[in-house]
C-alpha cells in the first residue's frame, strides 16, 4: 500500500496558470494567514474557528485571498495591512471578505463593488442595498458636489469613500448621525459605518488636519477643516497658551498632543465643567464639539497622581498641614497607602480653577484628614481607610462633592470552597473598585465604602432566597450593625446572575443586593443601581444598566467616544446619576 505525505498543513490544487489554496484555523492552527500563495480560501465552520484573523503582512503581486465562514460565531478580520482604515471588520455566517495584494501599494485591497457618480455635478444619493461592504469613489469625470449616504443599510454594514477628483466635493450630512465637518478632497479616504438601532451612518474614520505651533496665531486653533484635528507639542516648545475654536462642525474631535517638558495651558472657555487644563510630557486631551450646547466636551483628559508619601514636610501650610501643589489637570488623585506616612494629613490646594476636582483614597488605619477652605470657613474632613472621597472647587473655595456609604461585603460558603477565603474576598473588593469607577466616569455624588468582609453561610438555592433571607439573617444584620454598615452585598453561587431590590425610595430593609459568581465582577455595580433606585436602562450605549459594558451610569452629561452620543441616549431614563444621587444622602444615613 502506498502512503501519502503531505508536507504542509495546506492542501493546494494546481494547474498550469494558477494554484488554489485551502486552509481552515485548525490546519494553520491559529488564524494567521501566510503570504506563500497565489490564491487562498480560508474556510471557517463550526468546530474549526478561529475569533481573529489576520492578514499577512507581504504577498505576492495580484495574490488573492477568500475569506468564508459558515460558523454560528462571529469573526473579526483584522485590516492592519489593507485598504480599509478600520481596526478590523465583522465576519458573521454566511458572509465572505475577499482581497487582492498589490505589491505597488504594499497593501491588500478589499475586493467590493465600486460606484461612480455620473458626471452631472450636483448631489450624488447612494441607493439603498444590502451590502456588507462597499465602496463609492469619484474622480474627474466621475464627481458630484456632494455624496448623500443610502437611507438604510445591514446594521454594521461598512461604506468606503475615496477621492481622486482634482476638485473637492463633500459629504451630504443628511443620512449621518452627526452633522460633522466632512470635505471630500483628492486622496481623502472615510469609512462610515451603519448603526441600524439609530438608523444613522456614524463617521469611523476620516481625514485628519495635523496643526503645528507655528501655524497658529497667538496659540488661537483655526475653525476645523475636517472632523478630526491634531495638534502636536514638539520636545524643547516653551510653556505657551492655547484656545479651541470658538465654533464646529457638530462632533468634530480636536486632540492636542504633548512630548515637551513645559506644560502648556489650554484656555477652559467654551469648555464644559473644567477648570485647570495644562498639557505636558506624554499627555494629551480629546475634545468634541456639542453643537447643541456650543460646547466642546472633554473625551479624554490626563490626571495628575499624587502619593502623599511624596509630599514635602518642608511644604506645610499655617496647620502644618502638607499643602498640595498648584493643580494641573482637571482631575488630582491623592492616594495615600499604608507604607506612605510620615504624612497623614493634607491641605487642598489654594492654586486652583472653578470645576477642578481632587479626588482623595486613603489606606491608612487611621484614614487621611483633609484640611480645605471654603469662604471663610475651615474645613476638615478625614478620609476614613478604603474611602473615597471627592472635592470640588467652586466659586469661594472648595466643596466636599461625594457622600459615603457604607457597605458590607459578604459571600456564601460556596464562594469561599469554589475560590478560597482569599480570593472570595479580593472578588469583592474588585467588585466595589468597578462600581465606585463607574460612579466616578457619570459624575456621580457619592462612593461606596468597603464596612467590612465576611463569610456566610449560603443564602437558600438561588439570588431570590438569599435576596429575601439576608434581610433577616440574625448574623448579616448584627454585623452591619456593629459595621454601621447602610447597605449589604451579597455573593453567592446560587443559581442567578444578580439579583436586587429596587429602592426608588430608599428602605434600610431593602438595602440588599446579590451577585453569583458565575457572572464576573461588575454584576455588583448593576444589583447596587438597583439598590439607588434604577430600573433597567435599555439604552443605545450598553452603560451599567442597559447592557452593563460600559463603565459607567446613563447621564446626558457624559459622552461614548465611539457613538459620540451621551451615556444617555435611547434610554428609559437618560439620566440615572440625578435619582441616585437624591437618594444618596439618604442612604448614608441609615446607620
Amino acid at each position: 500500500m502506498k502512503h501519502l505525505v503531505f508536507s504542509s498543513l495546506l492542501i493546494s490544487l494546481t494547474s498550469l496558470s494558477w494554484a488554489q489554496t485551502y486552509s481552515s484555523p485548525n490546519q494553520l492552527g491559529s488564524g494567521k494567514l501566510p503570504g506563500t500563495f497565489a490564491s487562498l480560501v480560508f474556510t471557517l465552520g463550526d468546530g474549526n474557528w478561529t475569533s481573529q484573523i489576520s492578514l499577512p503582512a507581504l504577498a505576492k503581486d495580484k495574490a488573492r485571498i477568500k475569506i468564508v465562514s459558515n460558523a454560528t460565531w462571529g469573526a473579526q478580520v483584522l485590516q492592519a495591512h489593507s485598504d480599509v482604515p478600520l481596526p478590523a471588520l465583522s465576519l458573521l455566517t454566511g458572509q465572505t471578505l475577499e482581497y487582492t495584494y498589490s505589491a505597488a501599494a504594499q497593501r491588500w485591497e478589499i475586493v467590493v463593488p465600486t460606484v461612480w457618480p455620473p458626471n452631472t455635478g450636483g448631489t450624488f444619493s447612494l441607493s439603498s442595498n444590502n451590502q456588507r461592504v462597499q465602496r463609492a469613489a469619484m474622480r474627474d469625470g466621475a464627481w458630484a458636489q456632494a455624496l448623500n449616504l443610502p437611507t438604510t443599510a445591514p446594521d454594521g454594514a461598512v461604506l468606503l469613500v475615496k477621492s481622486s477628483a482634482t476638485w473637492t466635493s463633500r459629504i451630504d450630512p443628511s443620512q449621518m448621525l452627526h452633522a460633522s465637518t466632512m470635505p471630500l478632497r483628492t486622496k481623502d479616504e472615510y469609512a462610515f459605518v451603519f448603526n441600524a438601532k439609530l438608523g444613522k451612518w456614524l463617521l469611523n474614520h476620516g481625514p485628519e488636519t495635523r496643526l503645528s505651533l507655528s501655524l497658529l496665531r497667538n496659540g488661537q486653533l483655526p475653525v476645523p477643516a475636517t472632523a478630526l484635528t491634531s495638534l502636536s507639542l514638539p520636545a524643547g516648545t516653551a510653556a505657551t497658551t492655547l484656545r479651541l475654536p470658538s465654533s464646529a462642525g457638530d462632533r468634530d474631535r480636536v486632540v492636542i498632543r504633548s512630548s515637551a517638558q513645559a506644560r502648556s495651558t489650554i484656555d477652559n472657555r467654551n469648555v464644559q465643567g473644567l477648570g485647570t487644563m495644562t498639557v505636558g510630557f506624554n499627555e494629551s486631551y480629546e475634545f468634541m464639539w456639542n453643537a447643541e450646547a456650543a460646547t466642546w466636551v472633554p473625551l479624554k483628559m490626563p490626571r495628575t497622581l499624587i502619593n502623599t508619601a511624596t509630599l514635602s514636610s518642608a511644604v506645610k501650610s499655617a496647620t502644618s498641614f502638607a499643602m498640595l501643589p498648584p493643580v494641573q489637570t482637571p482631575v488630582t488623585e491623592v492616594v495615600a497607602l499604608e507604607s506612605s506616612q510620615p504624612e497623614n494629613q493634607v491641605h487642598l490646594s489654594n492654586q486652583a480653577l472653578v470645576g477642578d476636582r481632587v479626588v482623595v483614597r486613603s489606606a491608612l488605619p487611621g484614614g487621611l484628614l483633609v484640611a480645605y477652605a471654603q469662604g471663610n470657613m475651615g474645613n476638615m474632613y478625614r478620609v476614613g481607610k478604603d474611602e473615597e472621597v471627592a472635592f470640588v472647587k467652586v466659586a469661594d473655595g472648595w466643596s466636599q462633592e461625594t457622600e459615603t456609604i457604607r457597605i458590607l461585603l459578604t459571600y456564601g460558603q460556596g464562594v469561599s470552597a469554589q475560590f478560597g477565603a482569599q480570593a472570595a474576598s479580593a472578588r469583592q473588593l474588585e467588585s466595589l473598585r468597578l462600581t465606585n469607577e463607574a460612579l466616578e466616569n457619570a459624575g456621580a455624588r457619592f462612593r461606596f465604602q468597603a464596612a467590612g468582609l465576611m463569610q456566610v453561610p449560603n443564602l437558600g438555592n438561588t439570588l431570590g432566597d438569599a435576596l429575601s433571607l439576608g434581610r433577616s439573617n440574625v448574623g448579616i444584620q448584627a454585623e452591619r450593625q456593629r459595621l454601621l454598615a447602610d447597605a449589604v452585598y451579597y455573593e453567592g453561587a446560587e443559581s442567578g446572575c444578580g439579583l436586587a431590590w429596587v429602592n426608588s425610595t430608599p428602605s434600610a430593609f431593602n438595602m440588599l443586593a446579590s451577585g453569583s459568581t458565575a457572572c464576573g465582577t461588575t454584576v455588583m455595580r448593576h444589583e447596587l443601581g438597583h439598590s439607588m433606585g434604577l430600573g433597567h436602562g435599555n439604552g443605545v450605549v450598553p452603560t451599567v444598566m442597559s447592557g452593563n459594558a460600559v463603565p459607567s451610569f446613563a447621564t446626558p452629561r457624559r459622552f461614548d467616544p465611539a457613538l459620540r452620543v451621551h451615556l444617555g441616549h435611547g434610554a428609559k431614563l437618560s439620566d440615572e446619576v440625578t435619582p441616585m444621587d437624591k437618594n444618596a444622602p439618604a442612604v448614608a444615613r441609615f446607620r
